[in-house]
């Protein structure tokens, strides 16, 4: 950073091709068809999601406001928090994932953390995303299919006490990656699409507006049943909506 200081850690994917999707989920075919994706460039990713600590930096040197703290709508069920990014009952300190933040405020941090370390950093395209939770997984989750193992690589409502935990407790994926599965949900580039007919199959944020203009998050939540922490499980909204179980993870070129 300008400032002398670290920023996120990565690790740094190798070069691979897997098949993105599932045939397996009962809802309204949004995962399919299966399609092979070849990630054949050099990529980086938050070896954890974005902590409040990180976060705050940003805000501190720019006094930036999140869309919930400027009004933007959030979810009503919600009324036990407010509309706070800071609010002290999810983000318990600041080793938690940060929470309440939209996509376009997860855009406006990984901007500025260009700006400050001279590198292109930005968010996962949906593609990338799954590549890196699978860790060459062909299951539901990166480990396989074995949803009993399922406590020991991520947070979801049968073991988070329903609220969000600190990043990097749980057992990493085969690439090194903490909390692919659950804790908070993870904005993605793309904007939604209902199924991956066409989808670009080079890793690509798959940007083609369709009749949405909701964008992609990956991975499930504290508050997720383990279903929704499967290595395909898709889930979206519009870029200016913030959650108490959304944050995201960033990407370095």
């Amino acid at each position: 950073m300008k400032d002398g200081s670290l920023g996120p850690k990565v690790v740094w994917l190798p070069k691979g091709r897997f098949k993105m999707g599932s045939t397996s989920w009962f809802g309204d075919g949004d995962e399919k068809p299966i399609h092979e994706v070849t990630i054949n460039y050099e990529l980086a990713v938050g070896k954890y999601q974005v902590a409040v600590e990180e976060f705050k930096k940003f805000v501190q040197a720019t006094d930036y406001k999140t869309q919930a703290e400027m009004g933007y709508r959030f979810y009503k069920r919600e009324q036990k928090t407010d509309a706070n990014w800071k609010n002290p009952y999810f983000a318990q300190n600041d080793s938690h994932p940060v929470v309440y933040v939209s996509w376009n405020d997860a855009k406006a941090y990984v901007k500025w953390l260009s700006e400050q370390t001279e590198e292109k950093y930005r968010l996962l395209s949906e593609a990338e995303w799954e590549y890196a939770c699978r860790a060459g997984s062909t299951g539901k989750y990166c480990f396989g299919d074995d949803v009993h193992q399922l406590a020991s690589y991520g947070w979801f409502n049968g073991n988070s006490e329903e609220k969000t935990q600190p990043v990097g407790q749980k057992k990493p994926n085969a690439f090194g990656l903490y909390d692919m599965h659950g804790n908070v949900w993870e904005w993605c580039e793309d904007v939604w699409h209902k199924n991956y007919s066409g989808a670009p199959n080079d890793g690509n944020a798959w940007l083609v507006r369709e009749y949405s203009v909701f964008r992609i998050n990956r991975g499930g939540s504290w508050r997720c049943d383990d279903s929704h922490l499967r290595c395909a499980t898709r889930n979206g909204d519009v870029p200016t909506i913030s959650s108490y179980n959304w944050g995201f993870r960033i990407a370095r070129m």
